[in-house]
């Protein structure tokens, strides 16, 4: 096995799409990353590392380093992963945040560990979930929307919140970045009745699939089905266009309510991701 660091998004493609593809769904969040950075056309970026893992031609593992931020992890073998943690022991030390479905995630922590980094621990189970047939359901009353520019104060506070509700490692300027973005290009919605009660949007764009995401419900508003019937409606919009075969969610394993929601809708669980983190004190060692 070898360690391979690529220059840019369209060379890490070209080499692990076979991989990534294979299981779409689990390496939805790594895929659709590299994908958008893959049209932005951006080159090798300071903030940015590609890496694979070859065994006799074959690439068995594949990341995205996002510099101090996190690291992305596809589906893997436990040897390749393994290897890949132990190489990254030496290469990144300060390495803090990793992500990827759960088995390859534990295999490259426990790589990590025996090449001589600090321990990491999980901080977060995720699901991701898989819609392919949308269920009826009765819609809460009120109607939605597009956002618009005149939404983005109001836009921005929710999102700020729906961060800090996520324990999302995402700062406020990226966040109200993303939103603007979002906006701009009408992947953003609003739930009225009348006023704004909820949000959610869509992106992650897959070759077959595209993410439900920044989901959202005013506190004084929740459980009366608002949310629900957006990403109900958006799902449906999503699907009925023909350029998606498949909607995705990720959503917190410990939040039993959204998960009964989107079941609901007819989404169904295809596999578990973790993030794991190093405890801060021992960051700087």
């Amino acid at each position: 096995m070898r360690l391979i660091e690529l220059g840019d998004a369209n060379s890490f493609l070209s080499r692990s799409s076979s991989l990534l593809m294979g299981a779409e769904a689990e390496n939805q969040l790594l895929l659709s990353s590299a994908l958008t950075l893959a049209r932005a056309s951006a080159g090798r970026s300071p903030r940015l590392s590609f890496f694979i893992i070859e065994n006799n031609g074959i690439t068995e593992a594949a990341a995205l380093n996002v510099t101090h931020r996190r690291f992305l992890l596809s589906t893997s073998s436990r040897e390749a992963a393994f290897f890949m943690g132990k190489e990254f022991a030496n290469r990144a030390p300060e390495l803090s945040c990793l992500m990827g479905p759960s088995e390859p995630v534990l295999a490259f922590a426990d790589g990590f560990a025996h090449g001589g980094g600090t321990p990491f621990s999980i901080s977060q189970t995720q699901l991701t979930l898989r819609l392919t047939q949308l269920m009826p359901i009765t819609p809460a009353s009120g109607m939605w929307r597009v956002a618009k520019e005149k939404d983005l104060k109001l836009l921005r506070e929710w999102s700020f919140a729906f961060v800090a509700e996520c324990n999302l490692d995402e700062p406020p300027e990226e966040t109200e970045e993303v939103v603007r973005r979002y906006v701009e290009s009408r992947q953003l919605f609003i739930w009225e009745d009348p006023k704004p009660v909820a949000m959610a949007g869509f992106g992650g764009i897959t070759p077959n699939g595209v993410r439900v995401n920044m989901v959202y419900t005013r506190p004084n508003a929740r459980a009366r089905g608002y949310a629900a019937s957006l990403v109900a409606a958006i799902s449906h919009k999503l699907l009925a266009s023909g350029a998606h075969k498949q909607c995705f969610i990720i959503v917190d394993a410990d939040n039993a309510p959204a998960l009964k929601v989107y079941e609901r809708l007819g989404y169904r669980r295809v596999s578990e991701s973790l993030e794991m983190r190093r405890p801060p004190d021992l960051m700087s060692i």
